[in-house]
């Protein structure tokens, strides 16, 4: 759990840094999506769910609210909602890597390895990602090959998010779970 609140946290605050306004409205929507992130961020999930529906009510397209709403519901382990929520951001907005990056981190937790990769992949597909979202990829491959017991595969993406980012602790952790896998084979 405490490794999920962490890519959780890690990935809100990529989002954070790189939210623009969205046209009419925009200050509005941008004080209510840092609202549902500072909530979310406290652990008030349900509040900043509550916080990025209103955004949407100003813009019903707005993937970014998706998005976020997607991965309130992971923090709530309510993955079959955040998978539905990301699904709507990723239709919107095809070249969101964010929400690719949420929607395979959801798959991992609903142990639907092979969607999880296929999203993570779709995210590195993106292009010009910054070193912080394509570590959380890497990282979210590296979980997903390694519990299809490709613990080899698994090692060298969560070595290669480490590369990336080296403050990945999800990265780290999972590379210990990973080695001790391997040793006992």
């Amino acid at each position: 759990m405490k490794l999920k609140k962490i890519l959780v946290a890690v990935l809100l605050g990529i989002f954070t840094l790189s939210f623009a306004g969205c046209g009419d409205n925009s200050e509005e929507i941008q004080n209510l999506m840092s609202k549902g992130i500072k909530q979310h961020n406290a652990g008030n999930d349900a509040e900043a769910i509550n916080s990025f529906n209103q955004v949407l009510k100003l813009s019903p397209d707005n993937s970014e609210a998706w998005a976020n709403i997607g991965n309130s519901y992971n923090a709530l382990q309510n993955y079959d909602k955040a998978i539905s929520s990301l699904n709507k951001a990723v239709d919107i907005n095809p070249n969101d890597a964010y929400a690719w990056i949420c929607l395979g981190s959801s798959y991992n937790s609903k142990e639907d390895y092979d969607k999880a990769i296929e999203s993570f992949e779709r995210a590195q597909k993106i292009g010009n990602l910054s070193n912080e979202l394509n570590s959380s990829a890497f990282a979210g491959l590296g979980v997903a090959y390694a519990n299809k017991e490709d613990l080899q595969r698994g090692l060298e993406y969560l070595n290669k998010a480490t590369e990336l980012n080296p403050n990945n602790e999800y990265a780290w952790e999972n590379i210990e779970v990973v080695k001790k896998k391997i040793d006992k084979k």
